[in-house]
């Protein structure tokens, strides 16, 4: 196990460098004494009216779940191996693609000649397949289940549970989406919206009172998609490029091991020891 060693002193530990940690780092580097709360102030004012800030992440990228690689043989396309869109409702991430001055492009989702391709328990078809009346998918549904596509069935249990969960959303709390949609549709269904939704984590069993929102705000009619031209992993990166040019510092390669309270200093305050991953 490689040694633990702890790292020097600063005001503020960020742990973690995704997007979350990178850009709390970078807010805390921004704020002036005047705008920090009481605690904080005194350490500001100790260092010139800053904080001294430090960001560790346990790998030796800047990024966490939104990871970006170039493929091989194509030059300048990015694959997404964590987050790959976002959208016009998202206005915070708007805000800082320009801020930071990233490209973007629209992303598309649906193809409005219908030529997504399915593949299916053996069986080739097209989105366009959906809307024919004598089209039998490779799945035993019953009667109303047939002739609406995996993302048709999804949104429909979300659109009629929407009522009920505003007015009584304890109810939902405590529900499984996943048991939900196999109180509305048949097994048959269920694992035919599992194999073709496109989004597996979508019908997993996390709270229904969570997935429903979220589905209906993230599939809501006339929303926009957009990527960025280089990659998601861009935006953390580039908010850690700007933490680092306010004096932040970054220290990769360092994980968690332990946290102590440290009665040897001279005001409360805990001593963090990582250990260095090579």
């Amino acid at each position: 196990m490689p040694e633990e060693r702890a790292i020097s002193e600063c005001d503020v530990a960020v742990v973690g460098a995704g997007i979350a940690g990178a850009y709390v780092a970078w807010q805390l580097s921004t704020l002036r004494v005047p705008r920090l709360a009481a605690g904080l102030r005194e350490l500001a004012e100790a260092n010139g009216g800053r904080l001294r800030v430090a960001l560790f992440e346990s790998s030796h990228r800047i990024g966490g779940r939104l990871f970006s690689v170039s493929l091989p043989g194509l030059d300048g396309v990015k694959g997404e191996l964590g987050g790959m869109r976002f959208t016009s409702a998202h206005h915070r991430v708007m805000r800082l693609v320009d801020k930071f001055g990233l490209k973007f492009r629209p992303f598309r989702v649906a193809d409005p000649e219908n030529r997504n391709l399915y593949y299916l328990r053996g069986q080739h078809f097209s989105e366009a397949d959906w809307s024919r009346p004598d089209f039998v998918p490779p799945y035993r549904l019953e009667r109303g289940e047939r002739i609406r596509s995996p993302g048709s069935l999804l949104i429909e249990a979300a659109l009629r549970h929407q009522p009920c969960l505003a007015r009584c959303p304890e109810r939902y709390r405590n529900v499984g989406f996943w048991n939900l949609l196999l109180e509305e549709y048949s097994d048959q269904a269920y694992h035919l919206i599992r194999d073709a939704g496109g989004y597996e984590s979508l019908v997993g069993n996390w709270s229904a009172a969570d997935a429903i929102p979220f589905l209906l705000a993230d599939f809501a009619q006339g929303l926009e998609y957009f990527a960025l031209e280089d990659g998601f992993q861009a935006l953390p990166c580039r908010i850690a490029r700007a933490f680092e040019e306010r004096g932040g510092r970054i220290v990769t390669g360092h994980a968690l091991a332990r946290i102590d309270r440290d009665s040897a200093a001279d005001r409360p305050s805990l001593r963090l020891t990582f250990h260095r991953n090579e």
